[in-house]
């Protein structure tokens, strides 16, 4: 079981737009990306190693450097 142990602060920005395709038909598009700084997350991990016995475990901490996120949503409305 993995567990985060920090919480990190950033920022968004992003762009979309949206069209008209009928009177009736809405369809958007958009993209945002989401900033975290420099550094990691680390995660507590406890992996079973499958010898050893019961109970044992391999890992320890795990580092993630994604520091960035990029998304990109799309989307279709009907009005009523």
């Amino acid at each position: 079981m993995a567990s985060n142990t920090t919480t990190r602060s950033g920022y968004a920005v992003g762009a979309g737009y949206e069209w008209m395709i009928t009177n009736n038909w809405l369809a958007r598009v958009e993209y945002l990306h989401y900033g975290f700084g420099g550094g990691g997350n680390t995660f507590a991990d406890s992996v079973p190693c499958g010898f050893g016995g019961a109970g044992a475990t391999c890992g320890g901490n795990i580092t993630s450097k994604i520091n960035n996120i990029d998304a990109v949503r799309a989307g279709l409305s009907y009005k009523f």
